[in-house]
């Protein structure tokens, strides 16, 4: 669920989450049938309710068909951005796809399990100041073996 090409550290300037969740959605094309269909229903979702979580943190999530296998992408940001608009600023971003015939409830463990964490300052601080993918890959397996 977790992969190393996953884990991106951008330092590009994004005028807004659109402009960023169409990056991500094309980083994750091996994962998704089709990162158009995948980037819409992310999109659809977030304009549903906003998945900014606090901490600079921000859990953008689809279950859709165009989703293969699930997989969690992680995107640290050199220059934060207004999330929503509303002057709540993310810098960290983990990005869910699920598939939709899974009929599990599987997103929403990793939703659960990944806030839990970042509320959580030891954590938080280890996973956010780590330098590399190795170093955030390792934090996030830990993860993975609560959630499967």
């Amino acid at each position: 669920m977790f992969e190393k090409n996953l884990i991106l550290f951008l330092d590009k300037e994004y005028k807004d989450k659109k402009e960023l969740l169409t990056d991500l959605s094309k980083a994750v094309d091996s994962k998704v049938t089709s990162s158009e269909d995948y980037e819409k229903a992310v999109k659809e979702r977030e304009n549903t309710i906003s998945t900014f979580i606090g901490y600079e943190t921000a859990i953008p999530h689809a279950k859709t068909d165009a989703v293969k296998n699930p997989f969690v992408a992680y995107a640290k940001l050199s220059h934060a951005i207004d999330w929503d608009g509303n002057g709540e600023m993310v810098k960290h971003i983990f990005m869910i796809g699920v598939p939709k015939e899974s009929g599990s409830n599987l997103h929403m463990r990793i939703i659960s399990e990944l806030s839990k964490n970042i509320m959580r300052n030891a954590w938080r601080e280890s996973f956010m100041n780590a330098a590399s993918a190795d170093e955030a890959l390792a934090i996030l397996k830990l993860i993975e073996k609560e959630v499967m």
